[in-house]
């Protein structure tokens, strides 16, 4: 009875360890098939999607509003050799093109600026490279949200320091009760 049970167990516990093993391989392959074709048949074309907690690869960080009513699509690349770029925006039949540039100071940052396309909108967004005119990545998003500027406000009123106060605090004797229901 005990060698029927622990054949029962091993047989189990080898069938379980080949379907992990398959479900890992699965999900694997699943997760690391390549990214577009080119057309070129050179790099494949990366996805584009919002960017998560760690982003890896070319990613959307927000969207926004830039200070003349225009829209601003911010990216971070994977890297400091990520060439530059320009984008296109294909958005109810319309192509939109967003001049992009690096962001001072962040280099593996990029703004675009272009049109602004209302919230809620579903848009097609391809990546272009500046130099060789080839697609880099491409990838359908929605805009969910977009970040207005926050104005700028001049003061030109002087604050001056108040002096300290010459008058000294006295102590009062308080007797403190706990209060009850």
């Amino acid at each position: 009875m005990k060698q029927k049970r622990f054949a029962i167990g091993i047989a189990i516990f080898v069938a379980l360890t080949i379907m992990g093993v398959w479900g890992y391989k699965v999900f694997i392959n699943a997760n690391s098939k390549p990214a577009h074709p080119s057309p070129t048949g050179s790099q494949p074309v990366l996805d584009i999607t919002y960017c998560g907690a760690d982003p890896s690869g070319l990613c959307v960080v927000s969207c926004g509003v830039e200070t003349e009513g225009g829209m601003l699509v911010n990216f971070i690349t994977p890297g400091l050799s990520f060439p530059d770029f320009y984008l296109k925006i294909q958005w109810h039949g319309n192509e939109i093109v967003y001049e992009c540039q690096r962001v001072e100071g962040f280099p593996t940052s990029i703004s675009c600026v272009g049109e602004q396309i209302p919230l809620g909108e579903t848009i097609e967004l391809e990546v272009f490279s500046k130099t060789e005119d080839h697609l880099i990545a491409k990838g359908s998003l929605v805009i969910s949200s977009l970040a207005l500027p926050t104005p700028i406000t001049v003061s030109t009123t002087k604050i001056s320091p108040t002096p300290p106060s010459q008058a000294t605090p006295t102590a009062t004797a308080v007797n403190s009760y706990p209060s009850y229901p």
